[in-house]
């Protein structure tokens, strides 16, 4: 997947968006992910295994409503786009928060409890 795809992708979703680099998230077996960089912001771009997910129009919708209806409550900082055209349905998109992590193990309580509380 090069600069050129990713770009159409990102409109499908932000269609004032223009990339200008992106990096692959290699933490995952299930997914393609992307942090990509564009002029508005950065983002998150994954492109769902519908082996796994057969369903990915549905899964997006549960991502962006859930990621409403979380912020509405404890300010979640992740906020889900769904596409705004059905090639992109096996496709999702959310702002990049800058400095997270993502663990593939849990080996902490702390990181537990963190979870468990989201």
């Amino acid at each position: 997947m090069g600069l050129n795809e990713l770009n159409t992708i990102i409109q499908a979703f932000i269609p004032n968006e223009s990339l200008s680099a992106y990096t692959p998230i290699t933490l995952g077996h299930i997914n393609q992910t992307y942090v990509v960089h564009g002029r508005l912001s950065s983002y998150v771009l994954q492109k769902i295994n519908t082996q796994v997910f057969p369903d990915p129009k549905y899964l997006n919708k549960l991502k962006v409503r859930l990621s409403t209806e979380m912020n509405e409550l404890i300010e979640y900082p992740i906020t889900y786009l769904n596409p705004i055209t059905e090639q992109y349905n096996s496709w999702a998109c959310s702002n990049f928060l800058v400095d997270s992590r993502a663990y593939e193990f849990c080996d902490s309580s702390k990181i537990a409890r963190g979870l468990g509380k989201i």
